[in-house]
C-alpha cells in the first residue's frame, strides 16, 4: 500500500489495544482509573526516547548540514519541545524529521503543531 498507510493502521490498532490493556489492568487493581497517572508514565517511558532524539539530531545537524538545513532542523526541534498551541496558519511549516513527533494543537486536533496531518 503506498505511503505506509497500513503500518499506520497497524500501529494505531496495537497501540490501543495496549492502552486498554494497561488501563483495564488498572481499572483490576484499583477499582478507578488516574489520567494523571497513566500520562506520567507515558510520559517518564516516552520522554527519554524522545529528547534523545531531538539531541541527536541536533548533533546531526551541526556536524553534517548546512548552516540553514541545520536552522530548520533546529526549528523544528524547538517546536517540537513547545508547550504553547499553535496555529498552522502563519506559521513555519517544516519538512522536518521532527514532524514525526505528532504533537497535536488544541486548535486542530487533527494536525500537529507544523500543520502536517496528524489523522489520516
Amino acid at each position: 500500500m503506498p505511503g505506509g498507510y497500513l503500518g499506520v493502521d497497524i500501529f494505531f490498532v496495537l497501540s490501543g489495544f495496549l492502552i486498554t490493556s494497561l488501563l483495564l489492568q488498572e481499572w483490576r487493581r484499583r477499582s478507578s482509573i488516574s489520567l494523571k497517572d497513566f500520562y506520567i508514565r507515558r510520559a517518564l517511558r516516552l520522554g527519554p526516547a524522545l529528547i534523545t532524539y531531538l539531541l541527536s539530531l541536533g548533533v546531526f545537524a551541526l556536524v553534517f548540514l548546512k548552516r540553514d538545513s541545520a536552522k530548520e532542523i533546529y526549528t523544528g526541534i524547538l517546536l517540537t519541545l513547545s508547550v504553547y498551541p499553535l496555529k498552522s496558519e502563519g506559521q513555519v511549516t517544516l519538512d522536518s524529521p521532527c514532524t514525526d513527533a505528532w504533537f497535536c494543537v488544541d486548535h486542530n486536533p487533527s494536525q500537529n503543531a507544523l500543520g502536517r496531518n496528524c489523522i489520516s
